[in-house]
């Protein structure tokens, strides 16, 4: 049996800057696509799925001494792939034509869908750090993109609300100003870009390595695991424009009882950074 290998693109994907740091902090080793060895034991990781993988594993399916095996872990959510059937039918066209042994999805309840290992996406201690409720200012943060389902919290498509149902919200940011916003704010907001109820696992990845309770909408939960709804999550229905209330409604309540919520935010980290840190849910799970 060979190693575990993450394969990244050269191409470099803002939005898979976080995976990427903690394959990183978890001294996997890492290599491009176009340099996977097809005849070597090792099992290659590789995400996001781009034009730079299929060409070069082309002739894998006349390599009569294929050793690897090839993964993709599968960051994206259905609505930015046309849909659930489609999510479902590229994934095992992938595998049907010769290209994956098999794809990750992170979510519990989406795996199962698409027939799909789970994984749970884990966290690290290195990747955030942990300040006192003194120097939170910030009572939200969603770092998240424009979308239609978000257009709510901008106040135009390149700038969001600072401030909501009388809830400070901390800006978008990248780098160094990214984690001071993190270490200042209280609470993870996150809601989908699209309309399916599937977690988005780096950005619960980020909020447990800060110790940041999360603030969702609705979620699959018949399965939530290795998250907890009402301790380190808490769950506010499908909101859309008229149902944004919502966010102030629960917002606000977690706020006002902050001290218990810290505490949580310090549990969810230590789960998600020891037990289920990104290292140990890749070699329990795969």
């Amino acid at each position: 049996m060979g190693d575990i290998v993450f394969a990244r693109t050269r191409y470099s994907y803002d939005p898979y800057t976080d995976f990427w740091k903690l394959v990183e902090l978890s001294n996997f080793p890492i290599c491009y696509v176009d340099e996977i060895d097809i005849s070597s034991a090792n099992t290659y990781i590789t995400t996001p799925m781009n034009g730079e993988f299929r060409p070069h594993v082309d002739h894998r399916k006349t390599l009569t001494d294929k050793k690897c095996e090839l993964i993709m872990w599968n960051l994206e959510r259905p609505g930015g792939s046309g849909g659930l059937g489609e999510y479902v039918s590229s994934a095992h066209e992938l595998i049907d034509n010769g290209y994956l042994d098999a794809i990750i999805v992170s979510d519990p309840v989406l795996a199962k869908i698409v027939g799909a290992k789970f994984i749970p996406l884990g966290s690290h201690k290195d990747f955030g750090v942990v300040t006192a409720q003194s120097v939170k200012c910030f009572d939200l943060i969603h770092l998240s993109c424009y979308s239609p389902r978000r257009s709510w919290l901008f106040r135009t498509p390149s700038e969001i609300q600072y401030n909501l149902f009388g809830l400070r919200i901390a800006p978008n940011a990248w780098g160094d100003n990214r984690n001071n916003l993190l270490c200042q704010t209280r609470i993870m907001l996150c809601i989908h870009q699209d309309e399916f109820p599937y977690i988005e696992p780096l950005r619960y990845a980020i909020a447990a390595a800060y110790g940041m309770p999360i603030l969702t909408e609705h979620i699959e939960m018949c399965d939530t695991f290795p998250y907890v709804v009402g301790m380190n999550i808490i769950t506010g229905g499908m909101l859309n424009e008229n149902t944004s209330s919502l966010v102030g409604v629960f917002g606000q309540q977690m706020v006002h009882d902050y001290d218990n919520w810290y505490e949580w935010g310090l549990k969810f980290r230590e789960l998600m950074t020891c037990e289920y840190s990104f290292r140990n849910c890749v070699e329990k799970f795969l």
